[in-house]
């Protein structure tokens, strides 16, 4: 293999598919890249065998065809610190020397032959609609989906397209973001698929800011994301995604408050300090016209701070993990929040727009 590119071209697209690569500890390959020569295209893929990407690109210059697989964090960190703008790469069995303007670099990588196998192509009916609104979607629904290893059934987003809707879900049993939007076609069939949430979160990274379309394929336990030349293909979870239907509250459900945005993610940043470590909790007291919200450090101290809002009605004091509340406050938000809840134990809902909802379950303190 002989090629040149634009170093900073090529650093963006190794930023973006090394971010699939597995960690530390599993088989060495799989914290490669593959570089394969396709005429006057470059191929880059990297797999973590449940999450896979891959992009093409026409280098400046191909010389001599070729496969490679080379460690992504070492060559990030190459092209990263690299002079110049064109980087030069060539092999010599499976060692890559790179040179750009005076730096001169030599990575022994692995056998490309050693790579797995991995489906990432294309499709024959691919669902399109605009990139922009997969983000929205997307965004409105990661943040909500859990952390935590193991949990086959709530680590993804679950993705639904039926008739003209299409929807995400996500929750990690305490919270649970849905958001959804009407196509311009309706799918040939309803598909419901639970995408890993590294491989949403990784697609939402090879969009960049001038994506337009998105290419959406769902099939049983795998999805496919397409945009571009960028590929990703992801083995959706063999498990079932709980029954959110079940827990969203209904629109006529409860008491509506409006809150003003910035003013009550203010006071929450605040009473936070004091929400204590081990469990942060903090209170919310609705009374006639106001809204109190308190934090309590046991041993420390507490933090108190006021608001006016448009309640009438009986007090509710309603108990929240401050983290739930100030993932929420990072997204684009209306200046004035609808709040719904019914009393210290009952779900609470926030709905920013149509089409989205935030559910957040109390704490009992």
């Amino acid at each position: 293999m002989k090629l040149r590119c634009d170093r900073k071209e090529l650093q963006e697209i190794v930023g973006v598919v090394g971010g699939v690569t597995a960690s530390r500890g599993t088989r060495p390959i799989l914290q490669h890249i593959l570089f394969k020569t396709h005429g006057p295209e470059l191929e880059l893929l990297a797999t973590d065998l449940e999450v896979s990407l891959r992009c093409r690109y026409t280098p400046l210059l191909i010389e001599e065809q070729g496969t490679l697989a080379l460690p992504a964090g070492m060559l990030a960190g190459i092209l990263r610190e690299a002079p110049g703008e064109t980087i030069d790469l060539s092999t010599d069995g499976n060692v890559a020397l790179l040179r750009s303007a005076r730096g001169q670099f030599r990575v022994s990588g692995e056998n490309p032959a050693d790579f797995p196998e991995v489906a990432v192509g294309d499709a024959p009916n691919f669902v399109d609609l605009p990139a922009p609104l997969f983000r929205e979607l997307a965004e409105r629904t990661e943040f909500a989906a859990s952390r935590e290893l193991g949990r086959y059934a709530i680590d993804g987003i679950l993705l639904e397209l039926d008739g003209k809707t299409i929807r995400m879900v996500s929750t990690d049993g305490r919270r649970l973001a849905l958001a959804e939007a009407t196509l311009e076609q309706p799918v040939a069939h309803p598909v419901k698929e639970i995408v890993p949430l590294k491989g949403v979160t990784h697609f939402l990274r090879a969009l960049g800011p001038n994506a337009e379309v998105v290419g959406l394929h769902l099939s049983k336990r795998r999805a496919l994301l397409r945009c571009g030349n960028t590929v990703l293909s992801a083995t959706s979870r063999d498990a079932e995604f709980p029954d959110y239907r079940g827990v969203v509250p209904a629109d006529d459900v409860g008491t509506t408050v409006q809150l003003d945005r910035d003013n009550f993610f203010g006071c929450v940043r605040q009473v936070n300090v004091m929400a204590g470590d081990d469990a942060p909790a903090i209170t919310l007291t609705f009374s006639e016209g106001s809204l109190v919200l308190a934090g309590k450090h046991e041993g420390r101290g507490d933090a108190r701070s006021e608001m006016p809002v448009d309640y009438i009605g009986p007090e509710v004091k309603i108990s929240f993990n401050p983290a739930f509340l100030l993932d929420f406050g990072k997204k684009q938000l209306p200046e004035k929040l609808p709040f719904s809840f019914r009393d210290s134990t009952a779900a609470c809902v926030f709905r920013p727009a149509a089409g989205f909802a935030y559910v957040v379950m109390p704490m009992s303190l």
